[in-house]
């Protein structure tokens, strides 16, 4: 932050943690700034459709720090007035088993204002959210926030959250320069993530294409084609098979275990339903084995597991019955998008029964062996050109994070600068 200026006088401001502020600034607990204010408890039995109930923000509404309306509920209750979103309050998740997400928060807008929000949300409301929302995107925020009581739950409790400290000036005015400029700092930093993560979007698009390729048309497009049967196949290689994957496969369920089992080192990895989970004592499967996940909002999703490990209840466990590449069939199950034949429940699952029944294209043994290479070689080289643009993007949310700080704990002074200087 060197090419930015700095006030002229500092003083200590008590809190090791936000060291030196500038003289005319002052220390305030938040409870001093504001009121934090707990979500709407609610049961599954109120639960609506849109037309019927009231939005009710949840933690998988604040994406990014902004809003995000992918995952709506919309329940039927009588909301207590103070629980109506207002333009300028401060939507925080203040619970949730990620200690990663405690703490992400997004201002409400015009858009978002008058719903109401979850008992695992807080609502910050203060005159001076111009300047504290920025705050509570600070690393002095979540440096603060991550003293949260730690049981069964990862909580950010009102208690703790009232007694953080915020260094702020005195003058709304000056709260509101630093807030301008730093509106349009984040603009700007936010539409280059958003260009990387398009490119991202583009070339897993492009992966997906190679594969779907690869696998229905295969290698060589010289040799004669057929009618497959299949909708989602359409033409293949006129030499190919086309079977059901229970003509291929027995697919298994792992076994259960509970979450205190599981930990962040151990001798084997555990897979669950969306990849790996942690590490375990003891294994349940030995060999290569493509693994699918079997419930949650990302069912049908594709890994792999090697040499020993734990498979829970959640993955299914593809055993083949025949001589066969598992990366090939591996690669073919994932362009299927399983995902689409879940059975829609309060928790989304697949049916085993029904996928087994599936058709896939059978290629020759020696043809699968030269899929599965092609794809690793090709999906490698994209892979490096995804790893290089996410470095990237980690390195623009790392400056945004560092930029902010340093503006909302005065050790940069914009006052003197418009918001498009620097």
């Amino acid at each position: 932050m060197s090419k930015y200026p700095e006030y002229s006088v500092y003083k200590d401001s008590g809190v090791e943690s936000i060291g030196d502020i500038p003289e005319h600034w002052e220390n305030m607990k938040l409870k001093f700034l504001g009121e934090a204010l707990i979500g709407l408890t609610y049961s599954p039995s109120e639960i609506v459709n849109e037309s019927s109930g009231i939005l009710v923000f949840r933690s998988s509404n604040v994406q990014n720090s902004k809003i995000d309306y992918d995952d709506c509920v919309y329940v039927d209750k009588e909301v207590q007035e103070k629980l109506i979103t207002k333009i300028g309050d401060i939507l925080i998740c203040s619970r949730n088993g990620s200690i990663n997400l405690v703490g992400k928060n997004a201002l409400i807008d015009e858009l978002s204002a008058g719903v109401t929000f979850g008992a695992f949300m807080t609502i910050f409301r203060s005159q001076n959210y111009s300047f504290l929302r920025y705050f509570f995107n600070s690393q002095n925020f979540k440096n603060q926030s991550g003293l949260f009581s730690t049981s069964t739950i990862n909580q950010l409790t009102t208690g703790v959250l009232n007694n953080i400290v915020a260094p702020i000036p005195k003058s709304i005015i000056e709260q509101q320069q630093i807030a301008a400029f730093l509106d349009n700092k984040t603009a700007h930093l936010d539409t280059l993530i958003e260009k990387k993560q398009q490119m991202i979007g583009l070339l897993n698009e492009k992966r997906i294409a190679l594969i779907t390729q690869a696998v229905t048309k295969g290698l060589d497009l010289t040799v004669p084609m057929k009618d497959s049967g299949v909708e989602w196949l359409g033409n293949v290689p006129k030499h190919w098979g086309v079977m059901r994957i229970s003509h291929v496969s027995i697919l298994k369920s792992g076994d259960a275990i509970v979450s205190e089992q599981i930990g962040d080192t151990g001798t084997y990895p555990v897979y669950g339903g969306n990849g790996l989970r942690g590490y375990f004592e003891n294994f349940n499967h030995d060999g290569d084995y493509i693994l699918i996940g079997r419930q949650g909002a990302l069912c049908g999703n594709i890994n792999y597991g090697y040499g020993k490990f734990w498979a829970s209840e959640h993955a299914v466990v593809v055993h083949p019955t025949l001589p066969l590449n598992f990366k090939w069939l591996g690669e073919t199950l994932r362009v299927m998008n399983l995902n689409q034949y879940n059975v829609s429940s309060a928790q989304p699952g697949l049916a085993i029964a029904n996928i087994v029944c599936l058709k896939i294209p059978f290629p020759t043994v020696q043809e699968q062996n030269n899929i599965a290479l092609y794809i690793e070689n090709e999906t490698t080289k994209l892979d490096r050109m995804i790893n290089t643009i996410q470095s990237a993007i980690a390195k623009l949310q790392e400056y945004r994070t560092a930029l902010i700080t340093a503006a909302v704990t005065g050790k940069i002074d914009v006052r003197t600068l418009t918001p498009h200087e620097g």
